[in-house]
């Protein structure tokens, strides 16, 4: 049986927004629950179904790099949203809508996190520069749906030597563990109410609102070939390096890694 309380969720949702009409499909082992409501939707109507397992064997994230997702008692959750918008608004909108929401159910439920608790660009969730966390945002345009797959470190760890160096566990920060449902329905609930917030609203306040949470500017890092140092997001949510020679370079996509003197 799954350690996952679906009716436990649901409620909890349910006192969140008050829906509580949706699938939840709690495993013990997927392949990765993204993959595995990409599945779902593909037979069916999928909108608004959450896939949560208690292990995955093929985790991943942005760029087919893998994500370690072997121990229980972390949240490995993905959920169908229906994209409202033209593909457009869309495809900058979600990765920083989906973190927001994950940034805004952690310090609800672990206030004590403070400013340690932060966002790097594109879809992670660090604590005190550790990696607590990351998003995987996958569109489906022919079905005019998305898939927002979330990942999060809550239980002790033991980092493989890949990870160990840049990973956090929510237990290295708090004194007691938070619930696996109580994070999923605070997740769910403010994904879906900010995405439809955000959506009538200007791109500027997005991303004004998403540097609220952002990691300092400033650190070197290097994205394909733009070498330089971060500065913050342009007005369409592109991350903005500023290179050696003073050239502002806006960055739509791409694997950031950071470059040491």
């Amino acid at each position: 049986m799954p350690g996952f309380d679906s009716e436990l969720f649901l409620s909890l949702l349910a006192r969140r927004c008050g829906r509580v009409d949706r699938e939840t499909v709690a495993l013990c082992t997927v392949d990765s629950t993204s993959s595995e409501l990409r599945r779902r939707i593909a037979t069916g109507n999928a909108e608004g179904t959450v896939v949560v397992a208690d292990t995955q064997l093929e985790g991943r994230g942005r760029l087919g790099r893998s994500w370690q997702s072997n121990i229980a008692g972390n949240l490995y959750l993905s959920v169908a949203i229906p994209l409202r918008a033209p593909l457009s608004d869309s495809v900058p909108r979600l990765p920083l809508v989906a973190g927001l929401a994950a940034a805004d159910a952690l310090i609800e439920l672990a206030p004590s996190l403070g400013e340690r608790l932060r966002l790097k660009w594109p879809n992670d969730v660090l604590v005190s520069g550790k990696k607590l966390g990351g998003i995987l945002c996958e569109l489906l345009p022919q079905r005019s749906m998305a898939i927002v797959g979330l990942g999060l470190n809550l239980r002790p760890a033991s980092f493989d030597e890949q990870h160990a160096p840049t990973a956090t566990s929510m237990t290295d920060h708090l004194e007691a563990p938070l619930g696996v449902e109580e994070v999923a329905a605070a997740f769910v609930a403010g994904l879906e109410a900010q995405l439809a917030f955000f959506c009538a609203k200007p791109m500027e306040a997005l991303v004004a609102r998403w540097t609220a949470w952002a990691e300092p500017p400033g650190r070197r890092v290097r994205v394909g070939e733009v070498e330089g140092f971060t500065a913050g997001l342009d007005s369409e949510g592109r991350l903005r390096v500023q290179t050696d020679q003073g050239e502002l370079v806006s960055i739509s996509g791409g694997v950031v890694e950071a470059v040491s003197f």
